[in-house]
């Protein structure tokens, strides 16, 4: 029996109890089988033994590693109730007297919203904690199902732009802190954080052209909205990012002079006056732009040239003109994620020769073969693992946390460049060995043979004058991109 202090309120009929936890003793009702989910079950197709969705484990280990860590920026509260239905009414007891709740051995609260958050805790190192709950009492299941259906949707996500946007301003190291911690999935955090920056230091070539929410033109040239600056940033910020593990100070240092760099190339499109007539500071340019970024912050780091020296080539390959609008050669283009990707890979291909290895009629010949139609996935897998837009710089190889089966593309730059593509049932094991290499890309594989066949692909699509490998990979004999 647990007997803990409660208020009682009641609500359309329904009496609920509004109380707090300890972690020992959510622990003692999960020992004793009282809290309970009503999965739903695949197999039973009429949904009538379950609602509830099924265990995420990386969000319990998510709230587990959040509980259990101690940091003055983001201290580990969960001030959000849990909500707990008691269909058995008789088996909880609440004293007006005290104003007690008694909860009895044989009373089983079925878990309506905060499963994850009961097994987090669980799972967490913390030996002190409480959490608040609300009980329920007397629902049937299908009213239980409904109140479920009711949390996970109609509650509004808050948007964070204002908040961080205060936060930011009264303390930026704190901002920079805070979005550190919650991680890089939390992309679009970190890439309002980057947009404030931009917009607001006098250092930025994008100072007070990004339009604030809720702000006024007033005749004033603002090419591009907060929110649309934000989205070219995805790539940048996203966690598929070749740069992913740089702080964020790091990435907004860069950004600035990445773009002052930019602006002295095309010096009219940042003007009021010659600026509207080019797409470049709209977010055609922003996204394009910005998801070429990281890979040019890489090859800055590997070359050892400087930004100016990098982008230098964009004055003849990328003219102004291109982005004349409506009909400039970039101009024209739709301004998708898929564009920003496709674009800033041509335009690196065009700045850096040597990054134009792979071999994109070779890729089209062998998609058309009819003997290669099976594996035009193994294929297409390739052709992205050999994206210049990917490739990461090798010395944050010992930065890097994870161990993967798969395949890999090693890049050398010195006077030309030279591609080494290989297999590894430890691809972390088989980078660290090599030391000749500048770049790298690594894509993991499901099964032994998906590895072969992605390897053989690989072999075949970079151009043979920039691959290092001397044999085909085995099993060459059979290749099924060989054509025998």
């Amino acid at each position: 029996m647990l007997k803990t202090k409660a208020i009682k309120i009641e609500q359309a009929g329904i009496k609920m109890y509004l109380l707090s936890l300890k972690i020992n003793e959510i622990k003692q009702l999960l020992e004793k089988k009282q809290l309970l989910v009503d999965v739903y079950d695949p197999l039973n197709p009429t949904g009538r033994e379950g609602y509830q969705r099924g265990i995420d484990e990386s969000r319990i280990k998510d709230i587990a590693e959040f509980l259990s860590k101690k940091s003055d920026i983001l201290p580990s509260l969960l001030p959000g109730s849990i909500i707990l239905n008691c269909r058995k009414g008789e088996t909880i007891r609440y004293d007006d007297s005290t104003s007690e709740i008694i909860i009895g051995d044989d009373a089983c609260f079925h878990i309506v919203d905060g499963q994850h958050r009961i097994r987090g805790l669980e799972r967490s190192k913390i030996q002190k904690y409480e959490v608040p709950f609300t009980i329920i009492e007397g629902l049937n299941i299908a009213q239980e199902a409904g109140q479920f259906l009711t949390i996970n949707t109609k509650q509004k996500k808050v948007r964070p732009d204002l908040q961080l946007r205060i936060l930011y301003h009264q303390d930026r190291e704190n901002t920079r802190r805070l979005i550190d911690i919650l991680g890089v999935e939390n992309w679009k955090l970190e890439a309002l954080t980057l947009c404030i920056a931009l917009n607001d230091k006098n250092e930025s070539p994008w100072r007070n052209l990004i339009l604030r929410p809720g702000e006024k033109r007033e005749g004033r040239w603002k090419p591009i909205t907060e929110a649309n600056f934000v989205d070219t940033l995805k790539y940048f910020c996203s966690s598929e990012s070749s740069i992913k593990h740089l702080p964020l100070e790091e990435k907004e240092k860069f950004l600035i002079q990445y773009w002052n760099e930019i602006r002295k190339i095309y010096e009219k499109a940042f003007t009021e006056t010659d600026g509207p007539a080019y797409s470049l500071t709209r977010g055609l340019g922003a996204g394009i732009f910005n998801t070429l970024a990281p890979a040019i912050y890489n090859l800055k780091l590997e070359t050892g040239e400087d930004l100016s020296s990098i982008l230098e080539p964009l004055k003849k390959k990328i003219p102004l003109d291109y982005w004349r609008r409506p009909h400039g050669k970039i101009a024209k283009l739709g301004g998708s994620q898929k564009t920003y990707k496709t674009v800033a890979e041509d335009i690196l291909k065009q700045i850096n020769k040597f990054l134009n290895y792979c071999d994109e009629k070779q890729f089209n010949r062998l998609t058309k073969r009819t003997e290669v139609k099976a594996y035009l996935r193994i294929l297409e897998k390739a052709r992205s693992l050999l994206s210049p837009l990917i490739l990461k710089s090798a010395q944050d190889i010992s930065e890097r946390d994870w161990n993967l089966m798969g395949c890999c593309v090693l890049i050398r730059l010195e006077d030309a460049v030279s591609v080494y593509v290989g297999k590894s049932q430890n691809a972390k094991k088989r980078l660290s060995q090599h030391k000749w290499y500048n770049l790298y890309a690594v894509k993991s594989c499901g099964s032994e043979r998906e590895m072969e066949e992605l390897e053989m692909a690989l072999y075949h699509l970079v151009k043979s004058e920039f691959r290092e490998n001397e044999n085909h990979p085995s099993p060459a004999e059979y290749c099924p991109f060989c054509g025998r």
